[in-house]
């Protein structure tokens, strides 16, 4: 079974892409496929020009943070305990946090509002509390390119957007490489600077958000008619469903 077919893409740094498509299109594994967890049969998945498998495991984590879709609640960790996980690429299974180690947590926990639940065991935490630490440990390795499968998809509406404007942030000022699968075109469309969409394992379309959100794009993307139009307030491209 193909579960991906002659898909050729670059992520760049400084960009946000998402990867859009019904359920079933190849997102997830097309980002496990980046992340070197699926192994193509054909074809190769480079990083600077250098094929993924001829990195160790801890080498690559320290280019490319990986984040599940569903990564799990966290054993018997508090919050900062699993964040400091992160730091693992750095200094390996028995080595102590160093300065920089500690640094780069601190900043994890500040960039996802966490300081007042950093004791907390993850285990106690909502679906949403839970997730934005999962995305701190990934901060917190501080790799330079961040692999994040539906990276909101337990958060509420609030906390969607605080996470979205902080991965627009960290590509412009940081200038990381980001690549996240999203199921709504909307906020793909508001945030990402780039938009590859998959269609039953087949490319379909890898362009700006300007470009994919057309009418017949998007019937081309997902199958059904929908209307864009301006919004409101802020001028974006925005999608309604047209049944």
């Amino acid at each position: 079974m193909t579960l991906l077919d002659n898909i050729s893409v670059t992520f760049r740094a400084g960009c946000l892409t998402a990867i859009v498509g019904h359920n079933g299109s190849g997102k997830s594994t097309a980002l496990k496929m980046l992340a070197g967890l699926n192994k193509p049969t054909s074809g190769a998945v480079t990083l600077d020009g250098n094929d993924v498998g001829r990195f160790s495991a801890r080498e690559f984590a320290k280019s490319v943070a990986y984040l599940a879709q569903d990564p799990g609640h966290g054993a018997d960790y508090t919050v900062e305990e699993l964040i400091a996980l992160g730091r693992y690429p750095w200094h390996g299974p028995f080595g102590r946090l160093r300065e920089r180690d500690k640094q780069s947590i601190e900043r994890a926990i500040l960039l996802t509002g966490l300081e007042a639940l950093r004791k907390r065991a993850v285990s106690t935490l909502s679906g949403g509390e839970r997730q934005r630490a999962w995305i701190a440990v990934t901060l917190a390795q501080q790799a330079s390119c961040l692999l994040l499968d539906e990276p909101i998809s337990a958060l509420d509406l609030s906390h969607q957007y605080e996470i979205l404007l902080l991965l627009e942030q960290l590509c412009k000022q940081d200038g990381l490489c980001i690549v996240a699968v999203l199921h709504d075109i909307n906020l793909a469309a508001r945030f990402a600077d780039h938009i590859v969409a998959l269609k039953g394992g087949k490319l379909i379309a890898d362009a700006p958000p300007a470009t994919i959100m057309q009418s017949d794009m998007l019937r081309d993307i997902f199958g059904m008619d929908m209307l864009v139009q301006p919004h409101p307030t802020n001028g974006h491209p925005f999608a309604l469903a047209n049944v």
